[in-house]
């Protein structure tokens, strides 16, 4: 069962450490990420970016083909909060989501089945290509 969660950080504080997310777009999907990107560039750290592949799925960095999960859950439009403590909290009541139970009764509301992953050579080579140079910059420099 493949779960995809956005979540509705406690905080937006961020530290000083560069962080980037490589997302993919493909119908509705990466829009959480841009926005979280968005909400902590707001509050102040310009340390965190974000790159959409058009036409990519979740997973679009792995060869092979386009493969849809019928007993998977998409959760796009699932945008949960968590609590300081790290509880995830349902989208109503703010009923925290702590046990099997808690999460299936949460998720109905929001999950749809049936999410997509698999590879787009194009942005596979990009994310690579962008990944060696942010890592040789950032990890592998001496200063």
């Amino acid at each position: 069962m493949a779960l995809r969660w956005t979540l509705a950080f406690h905080s937006l504080q961020y530290s000083d450490n560069i962080f980037y997310i490589f997302n993919f777009l493909f119908p509705k999907l990466g829009g959480a990420c841009v926005d979280l990107v968005s909400k902590i560039k707001a509050h102040g750290s310009e340390n965190i970016a974000v790159t959409v592949y058009e036409n990519s799925h979740h997973s679009f960095d792995r060869e092979g083909p386009v493969i849809v999960d019928k007993k998977g859950y998409i959760l796009t439009d699932c945008r949960l909060k968590m609590r300081a403590d790290g509880a995830v909290l349902m989208n109503f009541l703010d009923i925290p989501m702590t046990t099997p139970l808690l999460q299936k009764i949460g998720l109905a509301f929001c999950a749809e089945r049936g999410p997509s992953y698999g590879g787009n050579p194009e942005a596979r080579e990009k994310a690579f290509q962008f990944a060696r140079e942010f890592m040789g910059q950032y990890l592998l420099s001496d200063n």
